[in-house]
């Protein structure tokens, strides 16, 4: 997600994703990341974190090309 998000210098860690994004997702990630790396590492639930990434943009939306996306047949 982060690579989409930020295609022109993805973050390599979850604390400069956390540093990137608004709250309150930057505070789930940082739970997150204490969950899986700090010194009290414990059982992490992603509700919390699911429900802050629905509340941002996910990546930026692709122009519409006008044409059908209709695959080309295999055989003509």
């Amino acid at each position: 997600w982060a690579q989409l998000r930020f295609p022109e210098a993805p973050p390599r860690s979850l604390g400069a994703l956390a540093a990137r994004v608004p709250e309150p997702l930057a505070g789930e990630i940082a739970e997150l990341e204490a969950s899986v790396y700090g010194p009290a590492a414990g059982e992490w639930h992603g509700a919390g974190l699911a429900a802050a990434l629905s509340s941002v943009d996910s990546v930026t939306k692709r122009p519409s090309s006008g044409g059908s996306d209709a695959l080309m047949p295999l055989y003509r």
